[in-house]
């Protein structure tokens, strides 16, 4: 059986997870935009994130 503290940790380490895709997903979406081409709409609705 499980104790408390793993179950703490598992939920320590999914918040740190969420916050960390939370901090990702900028950059990610800085380089899709960096690589799109003169001719595409960088602000269609709703926006493409791979060029």
């Amino acid at each position: 059986m499980l104790k408390w503290p793993h179950w703490r940790n598992a939920g320590i380490y999914a918040l740190l997870l969420a916050i960390a895709l939370v901090m990702v997903f900028p950059l990610l979406w800085l380089l899709s935009t960096s690589f799109k081409g003169p001719t595409e709409n960088l602000l269609a609705t709703p926006p493409q994130l791979l060029p």
